[in-house]
């Protein structure tokens, strides 16, 4: 059975007396983890449609969001953030947000999409106090670097002068 026609059946049962969509994996993924982790939209919004939980997070207390901009899957980056109202501020294990783990995978697209939203926060730093200037520089390609800067992300110099 594909993962459409079990998500259509799950759709026609008491969801009350169903807990798979909360049953975690060997990973510590829900369901919904796994199709944002994968960039399965269809998938995502059937989950959302089920009421499944929104706020779940795996080992590593990354949410949905977070897995999503890490792999780089901007429709379900866009979906979540517009349709879900997914928190960009929330942080996981290691004191990142989706906009942290986007800038460090290199997905630009991700960051594109973030960077529309209100509520960003580009001054948050990581557990090691690393910014998403020094995300960039470390772990991306100079045209993430170039772009941040461009984009006017850091309120002061020390941000800049601090990652060399």
């Amino acid at each position: 059975m594909n993962k459409t026609a079990t998500l259509d059946t799950l759709s026609n049962r008491d969801k009350s007396s169903c807990n798979c969509l909360e049953s975690i994996n060997n990973n510590g993924e829900t369901a919904f983890l796994v199709a944002c982790r994968k960039g399965f939209l269809k998938s995502v919004k059937r989950l959302v449609g089920l009421k499944c939980n929104l706020k779940a997070r795996d080992g590593e207390r990354r949410t949905g969001f977070h897995l999503c901009c890490e792999n780089g899957h901007e429709l379900v980056a866009k979906y979540l953030l517009t349709a879900c109202k997914f928190n960009t501020l929330d942080l996981d294990e290691i004191e990142e947000t989706g906009l942290m783990k986007a800038v460090k995978s290199d997905h630009m697209s991700v960051v594109q999409i973030i960077l529309k939203i209100p509520d960003f926060d580009a001054s948050q730093k990581n557990i090691d106090d690393e910014s998403l200037f020094h995300l960039a520089c470390k772990f991306s390609n100079d045209e993430m670097a170039m772009f941040l800067i461009r984009k006017n992300l850091f309120n002061n110099d020390f941000d800049l002068v601090s990652s060399h």
